[in-house]
C-alpha cells in the first residue's frame, strides 16, 4: 500500500476547512492530505510527480497474530494462529488481489462464528471467499488448500 502527500493551491480552500480524502489540498497552515492507494487505479503524471511514496508492507507474523487478536477478542489464539499464517501463504500466490489486514480480520472472525477451533479442508473452501475477492483468486485459493494445510501444519 503506497500513502503519497501532495499540495494543491486551490484558492477555494479556506483555513480549517474539511477537504475529502480523494483532493489532496494544500492548507494555508501548511498541512498536506494524504492519498492512500492499494494501487487499483494509476495516479495522473501530474499529480505523481507532486507526491511523496511511502510503501506500507504486510505486517510480520507475530504482529498479525497480535493484530487479529487485538481486532478480533473472540478468536482464539490458536484460530489467529492459523488464519495468519494461511494469509501469508495466499500472499505468496499470484492472486489479482493479495488478502489485506482487513480480509484476514473478517476471515478469522467468520470462522470463530461458525464455531472453528482451527483451519480444515472443509472450513476453507466454504469461506474461501471471505478472504480472496475475486472469482479467479478463489477458485486459485480452493485448487491450493489442501497445500496450505500441509505447509501450516
Amino acid at each position: 500500500m503506497a500513502t503519497a502527500t501532495a499540495p494543491c493551491r486551490s484558492p477555494r480552500v479556506r483555513k480549517g476547512c474539511a477537504t475529502r480524502i480523494s483532493r489532496s489540498c494544500h492548507w494555508p497552515s501548511g498541512a498536506h492530505s494524504r492519498l492512500t492507494s492499494n494501487r487499483t487505479r494509476e495516479l495522473h503524471d501530474a499529480l505523481e510527480r507532486r507526491c511523496l511514496f511511502h510503501w506500507i508492507n504486510y505486517p510480520a507474523f507475530e504482529r498479525g497474530v497480535e493484530i487479529v487478536r487485538l481486532r478480533a477478542p473472540e478468536v482464539s489464539g490458536q484460530l489467529a494462529r492459523q488464519v495468519v499464517e494461511a494469509v501469508e501463504l495466499m500472499r505468496e500466490m499470484h492472486l489479482v488481489k493479495r488478502p489485506g489486514v482487513a480480509e484476514t480480520l473478517d476471515w478469522a472472525r467468520a470462522l470463530e462464528y461458525l464455531g472453528a477451533d482451527g483451519l480444515s479442508q472443509e472450513l476453507l473452501e466454504q469461506t474461501a471467499g471471505v478472504v480472496a475477492k475475486e472469482r479467479d483468486d478463489v477458485a486459485k485459493v480452493s485448487k491450493s488448500l489442501s497445500g496450505l494445510l500441509r505447509r501450516g501444519s
